[in-house]
């Protein structure tokens, strides 16, 4: 296959969690391999055969452990490296109600961290380069939301889809 188009493609999802003036951010252990010691959104890569929704929602539960409500994708970040491509699906949520579980997370450090305390970081306390923007954009309420149902999952091993695509075979 012509190298172009034989390259490994990476997909994550980022959670921008609100509670009023404050974002919930984790900081990289000490042993990530990427950006350790620094802060991020909370999220990860998804798994093989899992979607989106999916993701989010094992994301949700094991790195995070509380009750927020998803208020829809805030950024799709395409992120360009020398021997693979990365997309970073950002999330808006709000928090609703729970304490932070650090019992299923490898990040050292999980904290809300206030828009005073935000405004005094640099690109370079992060673990993405966009991670200050948006945050600092979602904070001040800037943040252009595009609705959850946008993403539509279509799973290719479904008998009703495998029948199509038998249909589109040259024989």
């Amino acid at each position: 296959m012509d190298k172009r188009f034989d390259y490994p493609s990476i997909v994550a999802v980022k959670i921008a969690l609100k509670n009023g003036d404050k974002i919930l951010l984790i900081r990289e252990p000490e042993t990530n391999d990427w950006m350790p010691g620094r802060l991020g959104l909370p999220g990860g890569k998804l798994m093989l055969n899992e979607s989106l929704p999916q993701a989010i929602e094992r994301k949700i539960k094991t790195e995070i452990g509380l009750e927020i409500e998803i208020k829809g994708i805030v950024r799709i970040v395409d992120i360009l490296m020398p021997e693979k491509n990365v997309y970073h699906f950002v999330l808006l949520a709000d928090y609703i109600s729970g304490e932070i579980n650090t019992s299923q997370t490898e990040s050292s450090e999980i904290k809300w961290f206030e828009q005073k305390e935000i405004k005094n970081l640099s690109v370079d306390d992060f673990t993405e380069y966009y991670n200050s923007e948006i945050i600092k954009q979602v904070l001040a309420g800037n943040a252009e939301i595009i609705p959850m149902s946008a993403i539509k999952v279509q799973d290719n091993r479904e008998k009703e889809v495998l029948d199509w695509m038998e249909k589109g075979k040259i024989n």
